[in-house]
């Protein structure tokens, strides 16, 4: 009998059997299924009216996550970019159910949603949907991150020219990019990219994003183009907002790059 696949195999069900990852799972699935309707359907409006159509989506989509989840968790506070609900309490719910609005109203296919919890200023879960790849990106606290039930890592790579970024900065570096934070952050630590430089305007952007970085043993610092400075201190699940005023950017890449991509940055930028 092989040991190892029957311990991952175990080390995945009890993430699966995880009550919040389970309500996440939920409420997202819902939800990416009206972001693929409505994906559908926006190519055919004219684009003037997008931003409306788009307003209204994200107005029922999030009236829809709070519902769901203040039934599931009456006792949780919610943060979205539009409104907050018992923001006093100690655990709460951070949501996004649009990350890539450009895209989106382009008819591009970058964006996902998302939610993460807050538990006295630490991300402690998360999880992101990119529902037209079906694509599940989540973790929880010293758990690990998962992509669709598989554990996953940010790239070994040690070579910058070997690198792929995702980027909006360009910096010299050999990037793509998407225009989606939340995807950003996941696809380095699935190890799609090498690293990104993402710019992000509220928590419910990269919230959920950082931790999937963090448990896929990624690093992040804040770069601030009024500044001009890279933070000393790594952005982390343990202090989200500690060391970022918004709107700022994110430095994400594995370790073995981490530095490559702050000096290119400083460098550019000098």
């Amino acid at each position: 009998m092989n040991t190892t696949n029957m311990n991952n195999n175990v080390i995945q069900e009890n993430i699966l059997k995880s009550a919040n990852i389970n309500i996440m799972t939920e409420i997202l699935e819902k939800i990416g299924r009206m972001l693929i309707r409505d994906f559908n359907e926006i190519r055919h409006i004219a684009f003037e009216k997008r931003r409306t159509f788009i307003e209204k989506y994200e107005s029922r989509a999030s009236d829809m996550i709070m519902n769901f989840l203040h039934q599931k968790r009456p006792q949780y506070g919610i943060i979205s970019k539009s409104q907050t609900y018992q923001e006093d309490e100690d655990i709460k719910w951070i949501i996004n159910p649009l990350s890539g609005i450009e895209n989106f109203a382009h008819n591009i296919n970058s964006f996902c949603c998302s939610i993460a919890i807050m538990e006295d200023d630490r991300i402690i879960a998360s999880m992101i949907l990119d529902p037209l790849s079906r694509e599940m990106f989540y973790a929880e606290s010293g758990k690990g991150a998962f992509l669709n039930h598989k554990l996953m890592h940010v790239s070994r790579n040690i070579y910058s020219n070997k690198s792929l970024f995702g980027t909006i900065k360009d910096v010299g570096l050999n990037y793509r990019k998407i225009g989606c934070p939340l995807l950003d952050l996941a696809y380095v630590a699935c190890g799609r990219f090498d690293g990104c430089i993402t710019k992000v305007k509220h928590i419910c952007d990269y919230a959920a994003g950082i931790l999937l970085a963090s448990e896929s043993k990624a690093k992040i610092k804040v770069y601030s183009e009024e500044s001009d400075s890279i933070t000393n201190d790594e952005l982390s699940p343990l202090h989200p907002t500690k060391s970022i005023n918004l709107p700022n950017y994110l430095i994400c890449s594995n370790e073995k790059l981490h530095e490559y991509m702050l000096t290119a940055l400083n460098e550019f930028t000098a």
